[in-house]
């Protein structure tokens, strides 16, 4: 398509997006399939990205990220390259952190994103594009408790007891935990949920792996020390093995 081709010229990103047409075109074709629906996902991938930061509220404003999400809501194959530009899309929206509130709360992408997040392979691009889009979202703090009310946390809890110490989403799972333990209100629903002893758990068997594995060693215990500041989650902490 000479849509994505053009699009790949990133001084060019944000007059392209104000052109008459470009965004209904993305919009229209992403309720396509087959190669209108790849094409239209790339466009929106590189208009999103650098040289283009200043489309990301507009392709919020212009029903763009809907349509993206109805990608990941129907679509079966999770790794073909119009399902993985959609996700690369909307994690590129979601860095702009005005936006977070308003895309956290839009009708259908949590529920499209946590989709994506049960039905992939361990490991995968379609559950990292997923989670980048999730942690995008959760660093801005009118988020992490509706994040939480949501049922992510319960969801984050069980990637990181099931993800391998050098897994690549693991990291990304526990940035997510310790943006929302850094809610004063999160912290004893967390504990009670199970955070602690995911924590702890990655904690032993990043120890167990070495060297490679500190930085989500280090994550893991800022979860643990955020959980920790509550006034009534210390004894469940160490009931719970914390160290």
């Amino acid at each position: 398509s000479i849509l994505v081709q053009l699009s790949m010229c990133k001084e060019a990103r944000v007059a392209m997006y104000n052109s008459e047409g470009v965004a209904e075109w993305v919009c229209e074709a992403l309720a396509k399939s087959g190669l209108e629906l790849e094409a239209a996902a790339t466009v929106a991938r590189n208009l999103s990205d650098l040289g283009g930061q200043d489309n990301r509220p507009a392709m919020l404003k212009g029903g763009i990220v809907g349509a993206l999400a109805s990608v990941l809501q129907r679509e079966n194959d999770l790794e073909s390259q119009g399902v993985n530009a959609a996700l690369f899309a909307l994690a590129n929206i979601a860095s702009h952190n005005a936006s977070r509130p308003r895309l956290l709360r839009l009708p259908g992408l949590v529920h499209a994103l946590v989709r994506v997040l049960k039905a992939s392979e361990p490991n995968s691009k379609p559950l990292r594009g997923a989670l980048v889009t999730l942690t995008n979202l959760s660093c801005h703090k009118e988020n992490r408790v509706e994040m939480m009310d949501q049922g992510l946390t319960d969801l984050l809890i069980t990637l990181s007891l099931t993800a391998g110490p050098e897994t690549k989403h693991l990291e990304a799972t526990l940035i997510m935990l310790v943006n929302i333990s850094a809610v004063k209100e999160c912290r004893v629903p967390m504990v009670e949920g199970g955070a602690a002893e995911a924590a702890v758990a990655v904690v032993q068997s990043s120890e167990a792996a070495g060297a490679a594995c500190t930085k989500n060693l280090e994550i893991a215990l800022k979860v643990v020390q955020n959980l920790s500041a509550h006034p009534d989650t210390g004894a469940s902490l160490i009931s719970r093995g914390a160290p």
